[in-house]
Parts: structure tokens; sequence; C-alpha cells
């Protein structure tokens, strides 16, 4: 992912190549120099807030709660999103106020969607937005579209 404001993050395993593993560590390169800083030892699926100045990821070392990193201050503590476990895909509303991520429900074997908005100082409280128990929807892709 490239910011507007010159780096670009990557997602490292542990041996240093690019992937998916359970054990990824999350990185910024400074596209002017190349150096390049961890943020996060252990996040995965990490997602560019539309601005550039915010980041969200799963954290795996919090049964895969959604976090948010400010770019700007990423010394910081991050900021919990939500604290519905095992979260799937991530979009970010091209305001960059508001996330829907997909819940994976075991027992009914199907993902669910949920919301929360962003206030400016924390998220809300999710809302479902579509139950996998009624619709017995399996999500594996997020897209937010915008019909004019």
């Amino acid at each position: 992912m490239c910011s507007p404001s010159g780096w670009h993050s990557s997602a490292h395993d542990s041996a240093g190549s690019y992937g998916a593993a359970s054990g990824v560590a999350l990185h910024i390169r400074t596209l002017a120099t190349g150096a390049e800083t961890m943020l996060r030892a252990s996040a995965r699926k990490p997602v560019l807030a539309p601005d550039g100045h915010r980041l969200v990821f799963a954290d795996t070392t919090d049964p895969s709660r959604l976090k948010m990193l400010d770019l700007d201050a990423p010394s910081t503590a991050p900021i919990a999103v939500s604290p519905t476990l095992d979260v799937g895909d991530v979009v970010w509303s091209p305001d960059g106020t508001t996330l829907v991520y997909n819940v994976y429900d075991q027992p009914q074997n199907c993902d669910h969607l949920e919301r929360v908005t962003w206030t400016g100082t924390a998220w809300s409280a999710p809302t479902r937005v579509r139950d996998c128990a009624v619709t017995g929807e399996f999500i594996t892709n997020l897209a937010w579209v915008t019909v004019p």
C-alpha cells in the first residue's frame, strides 16, 4: 500500500517473505530513504484508510480483533475498533468514516457483516448489517460501491 505522504506498508511473515501467515509483522518503508520500520509484530490483513493516515488490521495477539493505527503517530497504542473476535476482510467507506467487515460464525458456518463508524475519537459499537443465520451467506470478498 502506498500513502500520499510518501511511504509504503507491507506485511512480512517471520521468515521475511511476503505472505498471509498467522504471525505476520506490519512494516512501513519511507519511499524517499528506503528506511523500513516495523509497526506491529503481529498483525494481519492491513487496510489503509482513504486519507492515507490511518490503517486497520487484525491483531493476531488479541483473537484477531480489529484495531486502528494512526500513521501520523505510529508509536501510539492502536485503538480498538471492535470487540468482535475473528474479523475477516475489512473495507473502508470512501469518506473514511465507516468500516464494514465480515465475521465468521463457526456454528452456523457462514459470515455476518458488521459496521462501525469513526466519531473522530472513538469507534461506535458494531451494528450487524447482515445476519448469516438468516441469509445463510458465506461472504468471501468485500467492496464498497458508491452508486451515483
